[in-house]
């Protein structure tokens, strides 16, 4: 999930199926993943892009802690659309004062 070896940013990216949303699985797997990425892996920042309009995707992120940047405008073509995406991140040392406090999922 490296993004950037130099910068040491992962970007996460994920889809949950429709039938299995609101069940917490996808912020317990992107917890996880958080975990992996700082602990084993050394990054110093997660990134998340989400589709403007998603807003599952937007507490999954405001969930674990990660900080909305902006918007990328016209980032994906989606089934023959341009779609917004809003920027998300998350650095080392946020993730583990969030572990610290144990706020983080």
């Amino acid at each position: 999930w490296t993004v950037s070896k130099l910068g040491k940013i992962g970007e996460i990216g994920y889809w949950v199926r429709s039938d299995r949303t609101s069940g917490g699985v996808c912020t317990e797997a992107v917890g996880r993943v958080l975990e992996e990425g700082y602990a084993s892996l050394g990054f110093h920042k997660a990134i998340l892009r989400i589709a403007v309009g998603n807003d599952a995707s937007d507490r999954v992120a405001q969930k674990l802690g990660f900080t909305r940047e902006g918007v990328l405008r016209e980032e994906l073509l989606i089934r023959g659309n341009w779609v917004d995406h809003s920027l998300w991140s998350l650095l080392d040392r946020e993730y583990r004062a969030l572990r610290r406090s144990g706020a983080a999922q």
